[in-house]
């Protein structure tokens, strides 16, 4: 995906909202283990909720984006 790149490189992006929105970034792994777990624990996860995000959130601004590069 070229806007990683663009990021990387300090190129300027275009953002609709001026990258306000607030996101809470995840890995695909994080997820398939809080599935895994659940299933493995079905009983004590019935009726449960579960996040797997990371704790702190970032915007779409570009400073907060280069943390996650």
């Amino acid at each position: 995906m070229r806007v990683y790149q663009d990021i990387a490189d300090d190129k300027e992006i275009c953002l609709p909202n001026f990258g306000q929105e607030i996101l809470h970034h995840v890995h695909g792994y994080d997820v398939a283990q809080v599935f895994f777990q659940a299933i493995t624990h079905r009983n004590q996860a019935l009726g449960e909720t579960f996040d797997a995000e990371v704790e702190h959130s970032v915007s779409k601004k570009k400073n907060d984006l280069k943390k996650l590069l």
